[in-house]
């Protein structure tokens, strides 16, 4: 779909008269900005790379409202960026402002502002619609949380472009963007399947979604990948948020506990989690100091294993946007078409690719597991769409024969599709609840249909 950019093209109609750089014409060729695919299309300006631009040294020899930015003026593009929570503390959206800092430096022509601590839907909504009154022409959500929120938002302002991370679509002008997350999962899941010797490792879930749910069925087919004969179960229990928001107990947060008791109380020896936080990796330090060892598997951020004991943390699946968030804003901006969802899939290198698995320095072995895994991250790399890990035959608990009415749910020689995909909510066969029943996706907020 098109996206036409009308905050920008009338704030460069005023700079543009007021610095005197527009010759006024009865049939004026198209401003600087402007989508074009040959020169006779721009007015005083030439067609590159699709748009109607002039060449310049810096923003000083650019036309009053443009800047230089890689040797060309561009029209400025003024992006919103609503944080929910204190970004010290909420490592996702600690990795989209990252990802934000990088995007406005690889494009040059982007302004960026960011507001954190917008957590309930009715003040992310205020934040938002005050910046698109100051000039915004692109607001980015960058929590699920806030997906209904913000599809309403997009409906009532179509004249700006809405991102909506883990977003539904919705409107023409809003874009639903995420990374194919599960696919880090996978290799944390392989990395998993490896270490463990007591067989049984454990995932806590954050927000029950089909996203979340896709991480960890990914997570579970990646241990089984590397089984052999002595069969892996995965414990599943869910925070149902993001992070414990409830009164902690003992002072530490339902993570915390439940990390202590899949590997105090039934033996898991790898825990791995989708949360927003570390609070599992701390629970990890804190049982080794009373003699119970077990291995962590950071999320969010490249350096997250940084929480867990020396030589325990197999690795993190980590974020990183600048690469996508750079690639939808310079569509944006050259309004070029734009599909309803974006998802960004593993590459090859970390300084393409919107997700990774990283093995720490001082994991013994690193070396053997970091070589296996990259040959496994080159093999996903290659193919576009969901990809091989959700490849037939797959079983699930139950959830997905009794919703089909037939068995497997995912058939031999069939690939889930990304409809499959955005609706999965149902566990993949090997995966128990805390007391050992084959575990069940509630029926809760993303998954509550």
């Amino acid at each position: 779909m098109k996206r036409e950019r009308l905050r920008l093209s009338g704030l460069f109609a005023v700079s543009a008269l007021a610095a005197c750089t527009i010759v006024v014409d009865p049939d004026p060729g198209a401003g600087l900005g402007e989508s074009c695919d040959r020169d006779e299309q721009c007015q005083a300006s030439s067609c590159i790379d699709g748009l109607c631009a002039v060449r310049c040294g810096d923003s000083g020899g650019c036309p009053g409202g443009t800047v230089c930015a890689e040797g060309i003026c561009h029209l400025p593009l003024a992006v919103a960026y609503v944080f929910p929570f204190d970004l010290t503390q909420d490592q996702i959206g600690r990795s989209l402002d990252e990802g934000r800092i990088e995007a406005d430096a690889r494009l040059g022509y982007v302004e960026s502002t960011s507001d954190v601590g917008a957590a309930l839907p009715g003040d992310a909504l205020q934040v938002a619609t005050d910046r698109v009154n100051e000039g915004a022409g692109v607001v980015v959500s960058t929590s699920a949380l806030h997906a209904d929120v913000f599809a309403a938002f997009a409906a009532e302002t179509p004249d700006v472009t809405v991102l909506s991370y883990q977003g539904k679509p919705g409107s023409e002008n809003l874009v639903a963007f995420d990374a194919r997350t599960y696919q880090a999962y996978y290799l944390a899941g392989v990395a998993a399947g490896k270490y463990t010797t007591s067989r049984r490792i454990g995932i806590l879930g954050s927000i029950v979604s089909p996203a979340i749910v896709a991480n960890i069925n990914a997570f579970a087919l990646g241990a089984k990948s590397v089984e052999g004969a002595s069969p892996i179960t995965i414990e599943l229990r869910w925070i149902g948020e993001p992070h414990d928001t409830q009164p902690k107990v003992d002072g530490h947060p339902r993570e915390w506990h439940f990390t202590r008791a899949m590997v105090a109380d039934n033996g898991c020896d790898v825990v791995a989690h989708t949360l927003d936080n570390s609070v599992p990796l701390y629970a990890i330090a804190d049982l080794a100091t009373e003699g119970m060892t077990a291995y962590a598997i950071g999320a969010n951020l490249q350096d997250a294993c940084s929480a867990a004991p020396a030589g325990r943390c197999l690795g993190s699946t980590f974020f990183r946007w600048g690469p996508l968030l750079s690639s939808v804003l310079d569509q944006i901006h050259r309004f070029e078409d734009l599909p309803p969802v974006v998802l960004g899939g593993i590459a090859v290198s970390n300084e393409t690719s919107p997700i990774g698995f990283d093995v720490p320095a001082d994991l013994s072995g690193g070396v053997s597991l970091a070589n296996d895994l990259e040959a496994l991250r080159a093999a996903l790399a290659v193919e576009a769409g969901v990809g091989p890990i959700f490849d037939g035959p797959i079983t699930s608990t139950g959830q997905c024969e009794e919703a089909l009415g037939t068995s497997p749910c995912v058939a031999e020689g069939a690939r889930l599709s990304d409809e499959g995909l955005a609706s999965m909510c149902w566990l993949v066969q090997g995966i128990v609840d805390n007391a050992g029943v084959p575990a069940r996706v509630p029926a809760e907020d993303g998954c509550a249909n």
